[in-house]
């Protein structure tokens, strides 16, 4: 990111070097910060790579807004129990954001090569900024990629209107 006084400029570059570290990213996915952690908005990119696992988890006591900028994300809201309660399907020049109200489960599942714009309140504090669900396997588990896939099918079958067929391999 090019920055300029207290401009902070994203570039098509960045962008595009955003996404390539996303590929090659161990965990598929890669943020750009336009914040420092003490700020009161934290506003970030997150690109991620297909097949990318995001542990559902929730921010107790901060709302989460997102905005697609690229490509194509599924947003799940759970209940407690880890059902599924509301999708959003996040597409780039169809439907462009939503915001996850503070201390909801939730995931991110990219169907595609994706980049999010994601904003929440600050500071940042890595000790209290998510709390995983014990009902989903951890990043980097075995079993983590089976249960995504679970995860996905369930949502197809329900949703035929959101025609997922369009990015899942039957």
């Amino acid at each position: 990111m090019e920055r300029r006084s207290n401009l902070k400029i994203v570039t098509w570059e960045d962008v595009n070097a955003l996404k390539h570290a996303a590929r090659r990213s161990p965990r598929k996915r890669q943020n750009a910060n336009l914040h420092e952690y003490k700020d009161v908005v934290q506003f970030f990119f997150n690109a991620f790579s297909p097949p990318t696992y995001v542990q559902p988890h929730r921010h107790v006591d901060k709302d989460e807004y997102f905005l697609i900028c690229e490509g194509t994300v599924l947003t799940l809201e759970f209940d407690d129990a880890g059902e599924v309660t509301q999708i959003a399907l996040l597409e780039a020049g169809v439907t462009r954001a939503c915001k996850i109200e503070a201390g909801t489960w939730h995931t991110v599942v990219a169907l595609t090569e994706s980049i999010l714009l994601e904003v929440k309140a600050g500071p940042y504090d890595p000790n209290t900024a998510k709390e995983f669900a014990a009902w989903a396997p951890s990043e980097g588990a075995a079993e983590a990629e089976q249960w995504q896939r679970k995860l996905l099918d369930t949502v197809r079958r329900a949703n035929p209107e959101l025609l997922l067929f369009r990015f899942l391999q039957e």
